[in-house]
């Protein structure tokens, strides 16, 4: 077995792979030097918007809340389910009707309760 010149030297294979790659990449036509800067404008803000994302979704992940909600659905999905739906329904139903919707999604079968919430869900764009 041949000695690795690096510590990091990469496998065989993977050098055919990278070649492949820059030989399409040579075979674009060459762009003026307008079209570089504005894409290396549009990559920064790229890169500025996947960071911010990342940082949110780090950020919500982290809440006591978020964390809260995770544990009680894997703990009980359709309760947790049901327990979203319930709280679509009451912002967006009057009272009487809130109050007739629970009463039928409490007397339905759990697979039934699974149909109803995926109607609900897809009426309220939830």
């Amino acid at each position: 077995m041949r000695k690795k010149l690096y510590a990091n030297a990469s496998p065989p294979g993977r050098d055919i792979a990278n070649k492949e790659l820059l030989n399409e990449l040579l075979k674009e036509p060459y762009t003026n030097s307008i079209d570089n800067s504005l894409r290396a404008t549009k990559s920064k803000a790229s890169k500025s918007l996947e960071q911010q994302r990342v940082l949110e979704m780090t950020l919500r992940r982290m809440s006591p809340a978020y964390k809260k909600a995770k544990a009680q659905s894997i703990a009980d999905p359709l309760g947790h389910r049901m327990k979203k739906v319930i709280s679509t329904m009451r912002r967006k139903l009057s009272t009487d009707n809130f109050l007739e919707a629970v009463k039928h999604l409490d007397g339905l079968s759990p697979l039934d309760q699974v149909a109803f919430c995926e109607r609900i869900e897809r009426l309220y764009g939830e």
